[in-house]
């Protein structure tokens, strides 16, 4: 996501990990645009369901997830805290709310934002992470489903890597981001290379995003289409696929491999370098509504 303080705080050392065995250019082969190939969102038969939540419940499952308290996303220079106030459960969905309004936040400082941040208990090397939401108007928000390494088993400063199952740019509202990101001498941690910008309606209703990782590949999907893909099978590789791969950098198909669970994390930034400041007319309270997150096992064969 391109914003990462210098140090991540161990938030998921208790957390349950589950293993789920199972320089090209960044369009990847040519895949068809989203609402071409499909009219359902529902997952292939060879994958099966292992984790879930429809966010039925009067609130937010503590075991499921934990609710950040921080100013997670400095190195963004974003602008919000992230509070528990922010997140909740309304009519079966996550809603994850920014807000313009004075707020102190846990390190004493006053941020003229806030909003909501959750992240799984659970963690997991390989899986399909399915997530149906809805993205706010507006410009200077930065919604985004992603995963990060649990105990960064290749070292930190992007080495262990990131994978973005969605982000949003609001400010340009016509489009969903997915990316892998990883360290590497090309252009360096948080480059976009190895991803695509998808062309899609992004903040007019609910769409379906989704990760399939496997050993060795990688494929995004948007609403049901396929829309960029990395590893066995595909045009690049990650880490390999850097022209010039830095010396301490993984070897494909490190970093994204049985040794490197990753957690989900939700969440609603407000301002920093990407996407820029709100602007006068970027509508506050605004949302970020999540009505259902899946992660999936495959099946053998």
């Amino acid at each position: 996501m391109r914003r990462r303080p210098a140090a991540l705080a161990a938030l998921l050392l208790g957390s349950v990990v589950l293993v789920l065995a199972g320089g090209a250019s960044p369009e990847g082969r040519p895949l068809p645009p989203v609402g071409t190939t499909s009219t359902t969102s529902a997952p292939s038969p060879r994958w099966r369901t292992v984790w879930e939540d429809d966010f039925d419940g009067p609130a937010v499952s503590s075991d499921r997830w934990r609710v950040e308290h921080s100013t997670f996303g400095d190195g963004n220079r974003e602008l919000q805290c992230y509070t528990p106030d922010n997140v909740s459960v309304a009519d079966g969905r996550l809603v994850l709310e920014a807000r313009r309004a004075p707020t102190t936040c846990p390190n004493g400082s006053t941020r003229a934002y806030s909003s909501g941040m959750v992240r799984s208990s659970a963690a997991w090397a390989y899986g399909a992470f399915e997530v149906r939401a809805r993205v706010p108007v507006g410009a200077g928000f930065l919604p985004a489903v992603w995963l990060l390494p649990t105990f960064y088993p290749y070292g930190r400063q992007g080495r262990s890597g990131e994978l973005d199952v969605v982000e949003v740019n609001t400010s340009d509202p016509h489009a969903a981001i997915v990316t892998a990101h990883w360290s590497h001498e090309d252009c360096g941690w948080g480059c976009a290379r190895y991803g695509r910008r998808v062309p899609v309606a992004a903040a007019d209703g609910f769409h379906t995003y989704r990760l399939e990782w496997a050993p060795g590949q990688l494929l995004w999907l948007v609403d049901g289409d396929p829309v960029f893909e990395l590893g066995d099978g595909a045009p690049a590789r990650w880490s390999s696929g850097a022209t010039t791969p830095a010396a301490s950098s993984a070897t494909y198909p490190a970093p994204f491999d049985a040794q490197n669970p990753m957690y989900l994390l939700l969440n609603l930034a407000v301002g920093g370098d990407t996407p820029g400041p709100p602007d006068s007319r970027t509508p506050f309270p605004a949302r970020l509504e999540v009505d259902r997150v899946t992660v999936q096992r495959r099946e053998p064969g």
